[in-house]
């Protein structure tokens, strides 16, 4: 189920015109809200880019073009992943060993 969100917020007259309109700046706030809501974990990317109306690759160009990551991949789920790779590279403790040439 999907809460629907309003605000509303005063700011001066003068803040919008014909080179900058309100419309542009609402867009610009529901983009940031929506790369901080993926980048957070709450919002997957295909759902994201649904919410502003554009593909899912577009979203992922934007999130890079904002230098944001998709994903938190912190130093110890790298080396935790390095430690598994090394597990499963190494030969099993009874796995017939190969014959020496002499």
């Amino acid at each position: 189920m999907a809460h629907t969100l309003r605000f509303e917020w005063d700011v001066p007259e003068t803040v919008f015109d014909e080179q900058f309109p309100a419309e542009t700046f609402l867009m610009a706030v529901k983009v940031d809200a929506v790369c901080k809501l993926v980048t957070a974990g709450r919002l997957s990317s295909g759902y994201a880019a649904g919410l502003l109306g554009i593909t899912r690759r577009a979203l992922l160009d934007l999130l890079r073009e904002r230098n944001l990551p998709l994903v938190d991949y912190t130093a110890d789920a790298l080396a935790q992943d390095l430690q598994t790779l090394q597990t499963l590279a190494a030969p099993p403790d009874d796995a017939p060993q190969a014959p020496h040439a002499s």
